[in-house]
């Protein structure tokens, strides 16, 4: 007896493999990579930067611990040897031998080397404290710091100062950042650019129907349909209401931004060394002569007061200036920069 439907129950699976090649972009995708690759060494650079302000601020607080030690050591030495000239001295005059001056100053000198000591003393805690304070400690701490007067000095360089800072000023990590930044930039203006070309890739995928189906109640039987196919994708954007044109703007104002950024850092950063001038360029180390060189010049001499003559006529008063006025003046003034 037929009873109009049937019923089936089904169990199925589904398994995909899709592949997908980029044969062709333009550079986006290289462009990408080194924008990455330069914000990531940015940050690295700035890791290293703020371990190097670390160091700078503990060495800044441990050079004056250390010459706060050498001169309580020195006060320590001053004292025992105005003590042994004391003793001296009162040692005389109770023989008869030496006069009241003398002793006098020698208490004196024992008074001074006293009153350095407890100066050197207060100076130590509140070079301590500081150095405590730049490592973040507990002023509670007690350190041992090592004294460096024993450790040797550094040979002797050929190397000049102004080399020495040129070398310095080029590995800064502020400037190495902002350099890395301003290259990412110039990849995102690649990547921006590449938007308007076309973009050519490949793909394959495999993938079957594997299941079973019942059909009234009768027994199983298995499902096995396996599908596979290869296209070529060609994808060319024509039309997007100037999407990709503000993008392209936006990332040309980017590296206007992070240009400027690194000439300002630049030249800040270069403004107190005296050096040629050079043209800054992006990957470059600038050296640029700060305002304060030009009062290094060598001015002309003032010019000397020539001689006048007198006036003849006895009712007129002589005059003691010159008719020539100097030729020469001080650039002094002109040379000063306004603030």
């Amino acid at each position: 007896m037929s009873r109009g439907y049937i019923t089936a129950n089904a169990n199925e699976v589904f398994p995909e493999l899709a592949i997908r090649y980029l044969l062709l972009d333009f550079g986006s995708r290289d462009a990408a990579v080194r924008a990455a690759g330069q914000l990531s060494f940015a940050s690295n650079v700035e890791f290293t930067a703020a371990h190097q302000a670390l160091i700078l601020e503990i060495a800044r607080a441990y050079f004056p611990l250390d010459g706060v030690d050498a001169t309580l050591r020195a006060a320590r030495q001053t004292l025992a040897r105005s003590q042994l000239l004391r003793q001296s001295a009162e040692a005389l005059y109770a023989r008869g031998l030496g006069t009241v001056v003398n002793t006098a100053l020698a208490q004196r000198g024992t008074a001074q080397a006293r009153f350095d000591i407890a100066a050197a003393t207060a100076a130590r805690h509140e070079a301590m404290y500081a150095l405590l304070s730049a490592m973040d400690l507990p002023p509670q701490t007690r350190l041992r710091v090592q004294d460096s007067a024993e450790r040797p000095l550094a040979a002797q360089t050929r190397v000049t100062i102004d080399a020495m800072m040129h070398d310095a000023l080029g590995r800064r990590p502020d400037l190495l950042a902002d350099l890395a930044r301003l290259r990412a930039t110039e990849a995102g203006i690649t990547e921006a650019r590449s938007e308007f070309y076309p973009k050519l890739s490949v793909s394959a995928n495999v993938q079957g129907n594997i299941g079973e189906l019942s059909v009234d109640s009768r027994p199983y039987q298995g499902i096995e349909q396996p599908q596979a196919g290869v296209f070529l994708h060609f994808d060319w954007p024509l039309y997007q209401g100037g999407l990709l044109r503000n993008r392209l703007r936006l990332a040309q104002s980017r590296e206007a931004e992070a240009e400027t950024r690194w000439r300002k850092a630049a030249s800040r950063r270069c403004a107190r060394w005296h050096s040629p001038t050079t043209r800054s360029r992006p990957g470059s180390a600038v050296m640029m002569r700060p305002w304060h060189s030009r009062l290094h010049r060598r001015r002309p001499p003032m010019p000397r007061a020539r001689p006048t003559r007198m006036a003849s006529a006895p009712s007129r008063t002589p005059s003691t200036r010159s008719r020539h006025p100097p030729r020469h003046r001080l650039p002094w003034p002109r040379d000063m920069p306004s603030r």
